[in-house]
C-alpha cells in the first residue's frame, strides 16, 4: 500500500499516437484510383507525416514537464540573482519590544520551546517580516497565543556552513529573538483552525507522554507527527549518522507512510469508498498538525491527487503529479528551491523512487521480498545516491552507515506507526488504558532507539568532507547519467 502510494507509472497515460514500423507510406497515404501522386502531393504526404511525428513525440504530457522544469530553472535564476530583500520596520541596533502572534506549531526542545510570531509589532511599528522567537520551558505556549517580549533582535547567522538565514528568509523569517530579557504571554486574540488543530496535536503528545515514557513518546510522536526537536542532542545526532533523521522530520514520509497505513485500515472498517473519502477529509488536517512544512504540503496535495485517482479508478501520472505540485508550491513560495533543503531533499527522494527504484530492483534479487525488505533497501539506496548532492552543499556530511541502517530499520517503521497510532487512540481515552495499550509501541521504540545508537556508534558512520560545494557539484553528473539510463524512454 506504501508504494502505492508513493509510487505510479512513468508512462504517459494521456495520448498515445503510434504507428507500425512496418507500414508503409503508401498504407497511411495511400494515392487516389492507382494514379500517381504528383510531386506537390508527396510533399504534402511528407509534411503530414513530419507533423505526426512531431505530435507523437511532443505529446501534452511531455510539453508539461518541459514547462515545468523550465518554470523551475526560472525560479532558481532569480532567488540565485536576488537575495531575500530586508523587510522594513526591525531594529537590530538597541533592545526592543516585541509584540506578535504565535504562528504555526511550538516547538518543544529539551530546555526551551522555540515559536515563530506573526503580526509582529516592533516598538510598536508593525512590520511584514516573522520572527523566531525562544521562551523558557514555563508557561507552556500556545498557537494563537498573543506574547510581549523585550529582546535584542538578532539576524540568524549560518549554522557550520548550512545558511540558516536564508532557510529562515524562505518561510518570511528575517530576525531571532533568542534570549529575551522578557516575556509575557497572554490569551489568544483569536482563534483559527490551524491554531485550533496545533492545539489538539499539543494536547494528543501530552496524554502520550502521561501513559508511555519517554523518549520513546516522543519518538512515537515523532513518527506520527514529524519533528524530533523533544529527543535528546545524542539521539537526535545518532539519527543523523545513521542517515535515518527522514522517519522523524515532519516530510513526504510521515504523509505517506500515515496515508498507507490509515487507509488501509480504514478499508478493512469502512470499505473502499468510504475510506477514501474519510482519507481525503483528514489528510489536509493532519498536514497541518505536521506543520505544514514545504514537504508535507507537495506529499499531500500528491497524495489528494492519487486518493481522487482511487476513487474514479484512473492512475495518475507520477512524474506529472510531482511536478505539479512543485510548481504549485513554487508559486506560493519561489525560495524553496533554493534556500530549503527539507524541500529539495524531499523532491529529490520522490524522484529517485519514480526514476531509480522500479529498475534497480531486479539487481536486488538476493534479497528476501518479505516484509518489504528489497524494497525497502532499493528505495533508501535510491533515495539516498538522489540526495547526496543536497546532503553535501547544505551540510558537507556524507552517512556511509545510511544504506544499511536503513535496510535494517526502515521494515519495522510501518509497524511502528500502526502501533504508536494505536498508543495515541487509547491515550486520548484515558492515560491509564494508554499506558496498557501503549507496551507494545512502547517495547518497539525502545528497541529501535537502541539499534539507532549501536549503528551510529560505529566508526566512520558519518564524516565531514572538504569541499563541499565543489563534490555537491561533481555528484550530480553521475545522478544525471542514471536518469538518463533508468527512465524508460518511448522509441520515435
Amino acid at each position: 500500500m506504501f508504494r502505492k502510494i508513493i509510487g505510479g507509472s512513468l508512462q504517459n497515460p494521456i495520448l498515445v499516437i503510434a504507428r507500425s514500423e512496418s507500414a508503409s507510406d503508401e498504407s497511411i497515404f495511400p494515392p487516389s484510383g492507382g494514379r500517381i501522386a504528383s510531386p506537390r502531393q508527396n510533399v504534402g504526404a511528407r509534411n503530414d507525416e513530419r507533423i505526426l511525428r512531431i505530435w507523437k513525440i511532443w505529446t501534452p504530457s511531455r510539453l508539461f514537464r518541459l514547462g515545468a522544469v523550465a518554470f523551475c530553472c526560472a525560479v532558481a535564476v532569480f532567488d540565485l540573482s536576488a537575495p531575500p530583500a530586508q523587510p522594513p520596520g526591525l531594529v537590530f541596533d538597541g533592545m526592543s519590544v516585541i509584540r506578535g502572534t504565535v504562528a504555526g506549531e511550538v516547538e518543544q526542545r529539551v530546555s526551551s520551546q522555540r515559536a515563530t510570531l506573526a503580526q509582529v509589532l516592533v516598538n510598536g511599528h508593525p512590520t511584514p517580516a516573522r520572527v523566531l522567537a525562544s521562551f523558557a520551558l514555563a508557561p507552556a505556549l500556545r498557537p494563537d497565543d498573543v506574547v510581549w517580549l523585550r529582546c535584542l533582535l538578532e539576524k540568524p547567522q549560518p549554522i557550520r556552513g548550512f545558511a540558516y538565514g536564508r532557510y529562515l528568509a524562505a518561510h518570511g523569517v528575517f530576525a531571532a529573538c533568542w534570549r529575551p530579557s522578557k516575556s509575557v504571554i497572554g490569551p489568544p486574540a483569536h482563534s483559527t483552525v490551524a491554531g485550533a488543530l496545533q492545539r489538539v496535536k499539543a494536547w494528543l503528545d501530552l496524554r502520550l507522554q502521561s501513559a508511555v515514557p519517554e523518549p520513546a513518546a516522543s519518538f512515537l510522536s515523532g513518527l506520527v507527527f514529524g519533528g524530533s526537536s523533544s529527543l535528546s542532542p545524542d539521539l537526535q545526532a545518532a539519527f543523523s549518522a545513521t542517515g535515518t533523521s527522514h522517519v522523524l522530520a515532519a516530510s513526504g514520509f510521515n504523509v505517506s507512510l500515515l496515508t498507507a497505513v490509515f487507509l488501509a485500515w480504514a478499508m478493512e472498517a469502512f470499505g473502499r469508498r468510504r475510506a477514501l473519502v474519510v482519507t481525503a477529509v483528514l489528510l489536509p488536517a493532519y498536514a497541518v498538525m505536521a506543520g505544514a512544512s514545504a514537504s508535507v504540503l507537495r506529499a499531500a496535495l500528491m497524495a489528494s491527487v492519487l486518493l481522487l485517482g482511487a476513487w474514479t479508478r484512473r492512475q495518475a501520472d507520477a512524474a506529472n503529479l510531482l511536478l505539479a505540485a512543485v510548481v504549485l508550491l513554487l508559486v506560493a513560495q519561489p525560495r524553496l528551491l533554493t534556500d530549503d533543503p527539507g524541500f529539495q531533499l524531499s523532491v529529490a527522494a520522490t524522484a529517485a523512487l519514480m526514476a531509480f527504484a522500479p529498475s534497480w530492483e531486479p539487481h536486488f534479487v538476493w534479497l528476501p521480498k518479505r516484509f518489504g525488505i528489497r524494497a525497502s533497501f532499493v528505495a533508501s539506496l535510491a533515495a539516498s545516491v538522489a540526495t547526496l548532492p543536497v546532503s553535501l552543499w547544505h551540510f558537507g556530511t556524507v552517512s556511509w552507515i545510511g544504506p544499511l541502517a536503513n535496510l535494517l530499520l526502515l521494515p519495522f517503521v510501518p509497524a511502528l506507526v500502526g502501533l504508536g497510532l494505536a498508543a495515541f487512540a487509547a491515550a486520548a481515552a484515558h492515560p491509564a488504558v494508554g499506558a496498557v495499550a501503549g507496551l507494545p509501541a512502547w517495547a518497539g521504540a525502545v528497541l529501535f532507539l537502541r539499534a539507532e545508537q549501536a549503528l551510529a556508534s560505529v566508526p566512520f558512520a558519518q564524516t565531514s568532507v572538504p569541499h563541499p560545494h565543489a563534490l555537491a557539484v561533481a555528484a550530480c553528473l553521475p545522478i544525471a547519467f542514471l536518469v538518463w539510463r533508468c527512465v524508460p524512454r518511448s522509441s520515435d
